[in-house]
């Protein structure tokens, strides 16, 4: 199973509608997980086959991140960003991409791309979101 991560606008009745164009396409859902941070949701699907779900469900209009990014939970302080991003420089992985996906003042999920994605996600286990 691998992961495809949908970035979306909370509203209710999506995991329905994910779920309902996933099985139309006879693509069986193994695993979700999902966070909710400042009106965005962040959907983790474990599906046996990534690219064919995440064509499917481009094609009807959610935004799936790549493969290759990392989702991180993080307190939505500066400090958290610099705690990270200093964890990467010392292991010497360089960001190709950051991306605050959504904060509530509280928390922020956020989106890092890496030149070594599998040493980052390594380096960084401690604040993947749940499911990844």
């Amino acid at each position: 199973m691998k992961p495809v991560t949908i970035v979306a606008k909370d509203r209710v009745g999506l995991l329905s509608d994910i779920s309902y164009i996933l099985r139309m396409e006879r693509i069986n859902l193994e695993s979700l997980d999902a966070t909710v941070i400042g009106g965005t949701i962040v959907i983790t699907v474990f599906v046996k086959d990534p690219k064919r779900a995440s064509i499917v469900l481009a094609k009807n209009g959610f935004k799936n991140l790549e493969q290759s990014y990392l989702v991180l939970k993080l307190d939505d302080v500066p400090k958290s960003y610099e705690v990270v991003t200093t964890m990467l420089k010392n292991a010497k992985i360089n960001i190709l991409q950051f991306h605050i996906l959504s904060s509530d003042g509280k928390n922020a999920v956020v989106g890092i791309k890496a030149d070594r994605p599998r040493a980052a996600k390594k380096t960084l286990r401690p604040y993947l979101s749940s499911g990844l």
